[in-house]
């Protein structure tokens, strides 16, 4: 219990300190929500390298965001590996062009003791900009403790941006998860612009073995995060439905397959 109070007093610290230029965008359900563990989105690892699952996953995301003739996200996934070493690929489209943002991301998880991983990343993000191509490369770290029904993570997200000359700070996200089935209790928080947080809370229930709902709050702007989660066999649904304070809502979609 001492490793894990020190552990939990490094990411309230590190979150609470941690300044970025550009504002964390989440996605996906476990974006939104805070959730990673059994059940979590296909993408989870980007936001922590070391949060890449025991099994196998494959899977696509799609949403169309609020704001700005509704701008689109499309990101597929795979993860495979290893008990010791494993990998996980994710390829992101944002917008359409004349301003479209793409990222490639490779993220390696690996066992450092026992409960306890750490994860690396390494992405490149394409940016066009006016038929003008632009590149940018940057690097994450990540750290995850578990034991019976509780975890904990943290990672650094490194913030280089095409578009922007000059350096951009990191974003740090850190959270923690609490297990007693058929209730999982989630919370996150992210660093954003000029150094304020914000945080996410989120419930899930579930229902029966193949369906589970939640419910998640941002606690910076209000946002109502709705989910609804089907599961069969190897197969899953994802249905995410926000709900913003003041901007239009919208709905996030993931399909997925695990084994």
């Amino acid at each position: 219990m001492r490793r894990a109070g020190f552990l939990f007093f490094c990411i309230l610290f590190l979150v609470h300190s941690s300044k970025a230029f550009f504002l964390y965008a989440d996605e996906g359900v476990s974006g939104l929500t805070g959730r990673w563990g059994p059940g979590a989105s296909v993408a989870v690892f980007r936001e922590n390298p070391a949060l890449i699952s025991g099994k196998s996953r494959m899977g696509a995301l799609y949403s169309r965001k609020y704001g700005f003739r509704e701008l689109d996200l499309k990101t597929v996934a795979w993860s495979g590996g290893g008990e010791r070493i494993r990998w996980g690929i994710l390829l992101r489209q944002y917008q359409k062009r004349p301003l479209q943002e793409n990222e490639g991301l490779l993220s390696l998880s690996f066992r450092l003791a026992e409960g306890l991983r750490g994860g690396v990343g390494l992405k490149c993000l394409y940016g066009v900009l006016m038929e003008e191509a632009l590149y940018a490369f940057s690097w994450d770290l990540g750290i995850v403790w578990s034991v019976d029904s509780l975890g904990f993570h943290v990672s650094i997200l490194n913030g280089e941006h095409p578009v922007l000359k000059e350096e951009v700070t990191h974003t740090v996200v850190a959270g923690g998860a609490f297990h007693r089935p058929p209730l999982h209790l989630f919370v996150k928080g992210a660093s954003t612009h000029e150094g304020n947080s914000y945080g996410v809370i989120s419930l899930f229930y579930e229902l029966s073995p193949m369906l589970s709902l939640g419910y998640g709050l941002n606690t910076g702007n209000g946002e109502h995060r709705c989910i609804l989660d089907l599961a069969r066999g190897a197969f899953s649904l994802k249905l995410a439905y926000v709900v913003p304070r003041v901007l239009p809502r919208y709905i996030s979609t993931e399909v997925g397959i695990t084994w």
